[in-house]
C-alpha cells in the first residue's frame, strides 16, 4: 500500500479511515469499501478537497467537496488490481497537504504479462547503447558537498 502524505504546511493533516479497519488494505474483487476522510487542521469554510480516483484500468474520477463537510466514498474493483486514490486540500489558494493511497482487490490473482520473446535482447542491446554514456552518469561533487547543500544523492548502475 501507498502511504504518501506530503505535509506542506505542519497544522494540516488528511486521515483516511479505510473500510472496515482491517490492518491491511487489501480486499475481494467486487468488494465495496467505503472510505472516511477525517481533516485535521484550522478548516475554513471556503477550503476544498479535491479527490482523484484511478482504477489503473482507465477510468479516473475527480470531485471537489467541500472541507467543513463530512467526506466519505467508496472504492470497488470487479477484477484484481489496485484502486488509487488522491485527497488534496486547498486552503486559501494553496495546496497545504496530500495523501496517496491504495486499495488492493484480490491481488494474490494477479498476473504477470508474458516476456516478448525478444525482452533479455532488447535489454542487452538497450544497456550497450548506454555503455558510451557511463562516464557522463558521474557526479563531479563530492557526496559530502550535497549533503551540506541538503540533496539527496543517488548512485544508480546498470551491470553490463
Amino acid at each position: 500500500m501507498n502511504f504518501g502524505v506530503r505535509n506542506f504546511f505542519a497544522g494540516f493533516s488528511i486521515m483516511p479511515v479505510i473500510g472496515n479497519g482491517r490492518p491491511c488494505d487489501l480486499y475481494e474483487c467486487g468488494e465495496a469499501v467505503p472510505v472516511t476522510v477525517e481533516l485535521k487542521g484550522q478548516k475554513e469554510e471556503t477550503d476544498q478537497i479535491t479527490l482523484r480516483i484511478d482504477d489503473n484500468e482507465g477510468k479516473v474520477t475527480e470531485r471537489s467537496f467541500s472541507a467543513a463537510e463530512p467526506i466519505t466514498f467508496v472504492v470497488e474493483r470487479p477484477c484484481p488490481g489496485f484502486v488509487n486514490f488522491q485527497l488534496q486540500w486547498h486552503h486559501k489558494d494553496s495546496s497545504v497537504t496530500k495523501l496517496e493511497r491504495s486499495v488492493g482487490f484480490s491481488v494474490e490473482e494477479i498476473k504477470a504479462e508474458p516476456e516478448p520473446e525478444d525482452f533479455y535482447s532488447f535489454w542487452r542491446s538497450f544497456l550497450m547503447k548506454l555503455q558510451p554514456c557511463r562516464s557522463l552518469l558521474k557526479c563531479p561533487l563530492s557526496i559530502q558537498s550535497l549533503l551540506r547543500k541538503k540533496m539527496i544523492f543517488m548512485n544508480w548502475q546498470f551491470p553490463l
